[in-house]
């Protein structure tokens, strides 16, 4: 049992170090382009758009999926009657001379009977802030192709 627990204590280290402790890329493209595929790909990945403004998005997706991973992260964060959790994606977009610096903050809520949201941010998780790392490269590729 001992092992099992280390075991899943234990993290791949993070695959890059960025200044923010945030996922982050520069990419050279126009900061509206880049915002608009961002966008575009988390669309069809699944995701809602909650908010957009000229420098940010956020998306949102609820995890209604009933399994193991999903109800254990329901009841980590509320109880068992909480609402299932929704994952929460924000992207900073800023514009920098001939390129846009991209940040992403990851968190999954669930919200309590009684109204109360509960939010856990998981760029400190390294499987999680690599995922995400690996997103932007893929973005950034698809982008500066163009």
């Amino acid at each position: 049992m001992a092992s099992l627990l280390s075991a899943c204590a234990s993290q791949p280290p993070k695959s890059v170090q960025t200044v923010s402790g945030w996922p982050e890329i520069e990419i050279a493209a126009d900061k509206k382009a880049v915002k608009d595929y961002f966008m575009l790909k988390n669309v069809e990945g699944g995701f809602q758009v909650e908010n957009e403004s000229d420098s940010s998005l956020t998306v949102s997706k609820v995890d209604t999926s009933a399994s193991f991973n999903a109800a254990l992260t329901q009841v980590a964060l509320g109880n068992a009657y909480s609402t299932p959790p929704k994952y929460e994606v924000k992207y900073y977009f800023n514009q920098l001379p001939g390129r846009v610096k991209v940040l992403t903050n990851i968190a999954v809520s669930t919200q309590m009977p009684g109204g109360q949201v509960n939010r856990q941010f998981l760029n400190e998780n390294s499987a999680v802030f690599n995922a995400y790392q690996d997103q932007l490269v893929r973005f950034k590729t698809q982008l500066e192709k163009k």
